[in-house]
């Protein structure tokens, strides 16, 4: 596999979480007990990169970019039982170290988000409401309940 060439932003993220502090806190919050065929470093990201981007993600669109980043094809059990409460302390730790070290730093934050320019959330989220509700907030759709006459 070809190596990318490194950006500004892959630079910083791997100054600010480098391999060796990813496999400790791996070890540390009990993410992983063995290297086997997938790596916690390697895992790690693959979901903090690769979820943010279009539309809607699975577990298995994730398990495809990990074999395609990784170039070793695993099987389907064994990447989705990688996530566990384990799993979810290992990232806790990661964010807050990320935390710390950005607040030691006065510049830290800019050099590392410095690009980022906004941040946009999106929550489509339809939720049907009692049938009293109608005349305060009508319906958005006209397949399922009636728009108010």
């Amino acid at each position: 596999m070809a190596r990318r060439k490194s950006t500004p932003l892959r630079t910083a993220l791997s100054r600010m979480f480098p391999k060796a502090l990813l496999k400790r806190l791996a070890r540390e919050t009990g993410a992983v007990r063995r290297l086997r065929k997938v790596d916690p470093v390697d895992l790690f990201w693959v979901v903090v990169l690769s979820f943010g981007s279009g539309g809607e993600r699975t577990i298995a669109d994730l398990r495809r970019s990990y074999e395609r980043v990784t170039g070793e094809e695993v099987s389907t059990s064994s990447f989705y039982n990688r996530f566990t409460p384990a799993f979810t302390g290992f990232l806790r730790a990661v964010f807050a170290q990320g935390l710390e070290k950005l607040s030691r730093c006065a510049g830290g934050a800019t050099a590392v988000l410095g690009e980022i320019r906004d941040v946009l959330c999106v929550d489509s989220t339809v939720i049907r409401l009692q049938d009293a509700l109608a005349s305060c907030w009508p319906a958005c759709r006209t397949n399922h309940t009636p728009w108010p006459l």
